[in-house]
């Protein structure tokens, strides 16, 4: 766990003799692995040291006082007088759920994410433009922990709030509209996802000039433009995903002229994500060298930018690992592809985060380029690794369970000579009917999405009019 979670309530820990009193008997009962400090005063040490820099306090010693942190923090809200004005408690939740989100211990944020909920309804009323933020920081963190109708629920009822009390062309209102489609784009349903992107790009270009439409709003906020970005990155994800490439290039385009606009050639977080999104736009480019040359590119600005605002172990430097690893692997250059897919894994698992769907895109970027290489055992093992991930989030039809299948389908047909040349192929698992006809590049499904069964099962395989017997225990 990072050191800042730790680092939150020094202070207060430190003042208060009790609460070291009762985590030095937490401290002693837990295994024999852990640092044992000696007394109290030397518990004040441990902590005291846990700066970011250097710390006495081993992993084991970490779990026991983030259980702690996380109960003092409790205890704090509790024990504040009934006099204390509401915000004071607010801020410490703040506090609190900021710390555990760069912890990226999302689950355990969710009660003091309900409370501020609650004490934000009670104060502001359930209305205001406080509970819609409860809801939308809700919705974010269900979205992590990919509960998504409950992301949807609280992101919709923070954008009919917004509407109400701010418009419908308020920045957060736009972004309302955004979070909302992300979460139907998580659900494997782009189409509705594309619908309130277009809509809230709509409302930033309806306020737009002739001018200045190619971009942002007339004589807009930083603020405003960075929200018009937004929209236009979400709007091209959601047009990637439908293989939009061309128009998505053009809309993530948009987004880098309104970054551009907010704050010049500077470096910041969302001009990070319109090139990481203009890389992963270029990588679609089918045939293109060019366009390779060009997301490499875009990605590596992506990656500096994240680099000095997140260090080198954030999820979101693996993101662009990732996106550089499929670019790699398009260029052909599989060892600099495997090199960054192994740094965005390594970087994975050494968060809290290392079992979510992202840890699967790395699987799976990784089987590719080992199917590139003609090693077909990594490969599926690394495909099945991606599916143990996705089975227990994502439902059997989401697109990246057909993805993954299909990969897995792909490795069979590959090693029967049939990559290049086949046509029309029919797999059908014995005794289960699941059947998945593929024409050419494209691969349609007819009932459950079990493609992958075929390296599974004994299966037939039909190739131009020919039966083949295909024994799993080829694969």
């Amino acid at each position: 766990m990072p050191p800042a979670l730790l680092a939150t309530f020094t202070d207060k820990l430190l003042q208060n003799d009790d609460m070291l009193e009762q985590l030095q008997k937490t401290v002693n009962s837990t295994t024999a692995t852990a640092t044992q400090p000696r007394d109290v005063r030397e518990l004040r040490q441990c902590i005291a040291q846990t700066d970011g820099k250097e710390t006495t306090v081993d992993s084991a010693m970490t779990v026991v006082l983030q259980d702690w942190f996380v109960s003092v923090g409790t205890m704090l809200v509790e024990s504040m007088d009934a006099s204390a004005p509401v915000t004071d408690k607010l801020a410490l939740l703040d506090q609190i759920v900021a710390n555990l989100t760069r912890a990226h211990l999302h689950g355990r944020s969710l009660p003091f994410y309900t409370k501020i909920l609650d004490m934000s309804g009670q104060e502001f009323g359930p209305k205001s433009i406080e509970v819609a933020a409860a809801h939308t920081r809700l919705g974010e963190t269900y979205g992590v922990l990919h509960v998504l109708e409950k992301a949807l629920e609280h992101h919709t009822r923070a954008l009919e709030i917004t509407q109400e009390a701010a418009g419908d062309t308020h920045p957060t209102t736009i972004k309302g509209l955004c979070h909302v489609g992300a979460v139907y784009a998580a659900q494997g349903r782009p189409d509705t996802a594309m619908k309130h992107y277009a809509a809230a790009v709509d409302i930033v270009e309806a306020m737009a000039t002739p001018e200045t439409r190619a971009g942002a709003p007339h004589d807009a906020t930083d603020v405003e433009l960075l929200v018009a970005a937004f929209a236009y990155n979400g709007l091209a994800t959601a047009q990637r995903r439908v293989n939009d490439v061309n128009n998505a290039i053009l809309t993530h385009n948009k987004a880098l002229v309104a970054c551009m606009k907010a704050i010049g050639s500077g470096e910041h977080h969302a001009t990070a994500s319109t090139y990481l999104g203009l890389g992963l736009a270029h990588i679609e480019v089918v045939d293109s060298e060019e366009d390779l040359k060009k997301a490499t590119e875009f990605l590596n600005i992506a990656l500096r930018t994240r680099l000095k605002a997140y260090g080198d172990t954030h999820p979101e430097i693996a993101d662009v690992y990732d996106a550089l690893g499929r670019a790699f692997r398009k260029l052909n250059n599989y060892d600099r592809a495997l090199d960054v897919l192994h740094t965005a894994l390594s970087i994975r698992r050494g968060t809290a985060a290392a079992t979510n769907l992202a840890i699967a895109c790395t699987y799976n970027e990784l089987g590719r380029v080992h199917s590139a290489q003609g090693h077909f055992d990594k490969a599926r093992h690394a495909h099945e690794q991606a599916l143990a991930v996705q089975v227990k989030i994502l439902s059997a039809e989401h697109p990246d369970v057909t993805e993954t299948w299909m990969d897995l389908g792909s490795i069979a047909l590959v090693r029967h000579g049939t990559h290049v040349h086949w046509k029309t192929v029919i797999i059908a698992s014995v005794g289960l009917g699941n059947v998945c006809v593929g024409c050419c590049n494209q691969v349609i499904f007819f009932g459950p999405t079990q493609v992958g069964l075929a390296c599974t099962y004994d299966c037939r395989v039909v190739l131009r009019g020919t039966m083949l017997h295909v024994d799993s225990s080829e694969f």
